[in-house]
């Protein structure tokens, strides 16, 4: 007899109190396993890279707006490379978002960007209104 998905017992075990006081975003990188994203909507990108997460806030707090409210995406096969989605605009880091810079074309979206998804070579951005956009070159061209 199958097993019901609420009959499985998980036990959760708490890291310890988070430096940005709440997560809402967290993301593994699909190149490094032990790498993980985790955004706040008001303390901004903190990243962990040990086995057992210890968070550590990522670049300044002048560069990514601190509103992150969705997963980090990093790109398969480039290790560092990952858009961050602040709502209305999305940055671009190459260094794991040690630093960033604002997608000119995508910033300022007014009706917000629902998501971002990366695969080999390319990403996908869906905004709210339904529109929808690649780059396979890290956003360089429109």
């Amino acid at each position: 007899m199958p097993v019901h998905p609420h009959s499985v017992v998980v036990e959760w075990t708490p890291l310890s109190p988070t430096p940005a006081g709440e997560f809402n975003a967290i993301s593994i990188s699909p190149n490094d396993p032990s790498r993980v994203y985790a955004g706040s909507e008001k303390s901004g990108l903190f990243m962990s890279t040990a086995a057992t997460p210890s968070f550590s806030r990522v670049g300044t707090t002048g560069g990514v707006s601190p509103h992150i409210l969705q997963p980090v995406v990093e790109a398969p096969g480039e290790l560092g490379v990952v858009i961050i989605n602040c709502l209305h605009d999305l940055w671009l880091s190459t260094n794991g978002g040690i630093t960033t810079s604002p997608i000119p074309w995508l910033s300022g979206i007014n009706s917000g960007v629902m998501s971002v998804a990366a695969l080999p070579g390319l990403f996908i951005v869906a905004e709210a209104n339904g529109n929808l956009w690649t780059s396979s070159d890290h956003f360089t061209t429109t």
